[in-house]
């Protein structure tokens, strides 16, 4: 049987948790992590172009040509595994990005003959949960829901998805955090700017961590905050309210 997650964190865990087993569920373990949070799901050029923006890297054409290749070829070596081993299960947790990869990934195997299983991973990801809950069998009907799903999701294009349930979201702007992250800054008064980041990472966690450095970044191009300290580095730059 072929293991599908959808991070290196997960894929080690489930490795250790599969570690000597023996029977139907033994088998392999392969990390499917596209990230797929932010960006355009329609392109993937575009997509890797905004982690690239959200990252403040510069990210040439020759960059994007080869993540793209990889995803090509990650892609392809879990058809091919699938081919050989005829079962697979999808370990999906209870993030936007875990949903997300396994979509794309119902509908790029659409023409596959092989039993798909469906194990949802609730809670914080441990070893100790691993098998709190048995996969099931992804019925025709399951699937054709699941490609259908996707498809919905893919025509907002690059708005932002926010995770408010199992496969469910709310397509919102970019900039929907910045009137919270802006409550974070006493007037005129100057805040470290990883004490914001972190604060707002802490309320929105199924966005990384950069994304909200990102964002104090489009705030300052607006002349709404004002950073100080950049020549110093990110972990001693403050950040000031203007307006």
């Amino acid at each position: 049987m072929l293991h599908i997650v959808f991070s290196y964190s997960a894929e080690k865990m489930v490795r250790h948790a599969l570690k000597d087993k023996e029977g139907p569920f033994a088998g392999d373990v392969l990390s499917y992590e596209p990230q797929l949070q932010l960006g355009d799901l329609q392109d993937d050029r575009k997509r890797f172009r905004k982690w690239a923006d959200v990252y403040q890297v510069p990210g040439s054409d020759e960059e994007m040509a080869m993540f793209i290749k990889a995803l090509r070829q990650t892609e392809q070596n879990v058809i091919e595994a699938l081919r050989k081993k005829k079962e697979a299960v999808f370990w999906v947790g209870e993030t936007a990005g875990d949903e997300l990869a396994f979509l794309r990934l119902t509908n790029l195997l659409e023409e596959e003959k092989a039993t798909l299983l469906l194990k949802r991973m609730r809670g914080r990801l441990s070893v100790n949960n691993l098998e709190d809950d048995k996969p099931v069998i992804l019925t025709r009907e399951a699937l054709q829901h699941y490609r259908q799903k996707w498809r919905e999701i893919n025509k907002k294009g690059d708005r932002l998805r926010i995770r408010r349930g199992d496969f469910a979201y709310h397509f919102v702007e970019d900039a929907v955090y910045d009137e919270q992250l802006l409550a974070l800054l006493p007037d005129e008064e100057p805040v470290r700017l990883v004490v914001v980041a972190g604060e707002m990472y802490s309320k929105a966690p199924h966005l990384p961590y950069y994304f909200f450095i990102w964002r104090i970044d489009c705030l300052k191009k607006t002349g709404i905050i004002e950073v100080e300290g950049e020549e110093k580095g990110i972990k001693t730059m403050s950040i000031r309210r203007l307006k």
